[in-house]
């Protein structure tokens, strides 16, 4: 992963480069928008796309970055205080805040799954209805929802995993009556599936 670029950085390379759209990096227009307006993290495969898009065209995104750095080193620091950098122990992976417990290769196989996730569910969100001769396929529809659902909810887990927020693997529940939950519930079914 190459290092971040910053919202002022990407709208001075636009503007240098004359871009109008991003559709030569990839990365959706308003996405793009929201990320230079501060109202939005790129995913890091969208900044690579940025940065590499930059440099195909000439552009020193490291001189960029150097301004960038000597403007705040402009600003007054209190030497007394410690640095945020060296007492948090987090890091940042595309936008998600991410424990530093974890190990690489777990937070590398957290975030494939992750993303494989947010795949599924997109492919899923566009899937058309299901129209039987009566209309609407009830049936068919609401597992399509539910095991859409259940994705959203496998997602949610694993960034709370990342985060540091819940363990890597649910307690498996050994009896229905032992179920008091719907969070243990679908834990245990998804378990049992796999």
């Amino acid at each position: 992963m190459q290092t971040l670029l910053q919202p002022e950085q990407s709208i001075e390379a636009r503007e240098l480069l004359n871009l109008s759209q991003a559709k030569e990096t990839g990365v959706n227009r308003a996405y793009l928008s929201q990320f230079e307006n501060g109202k939005r993290i790129l995913k890091d495969a969208e900044n690579d796309a940025l940065i590499n898009y930059y440099d195909e065209q000439g552009l020193d995104v490291d001189a960029l970055r150097q301004k960038a750095n000597q403007e705040e080193q402009k600003i007054p620091i209190n030497p007394d205080l410690t640095p945020v950098y060296s007492i948090n122990p987090y890091r940042i992976r595309d936008g998600i805040v991410i424990s530093s417990h974890l190990a690489n290769d777990t937070v590398e196989a957290l975030m494939n799954e992750y993303h494989n996730l947010d795949s599924q569910i997109e492919q899923a969100l566009e899937q058309p209805i299901v129209r039987g001769l009566f209309g609407l396929s009830r049936a068919d529809t609401t597992e399509k929802a539910i095991q859409t659902l259940l994705d959203c909810y496998r997602q949610r887990h694993i960034k709370l995993v990342l985060q540091g927020r819940e363990s890597e693997q649910p307690e498996k529940t050994v009896d229905d009556s032992d179920i008091k939950t719907v969070d243990e519930f679908i834990n245990t079914n998804n378990m049992n599936a796999s």
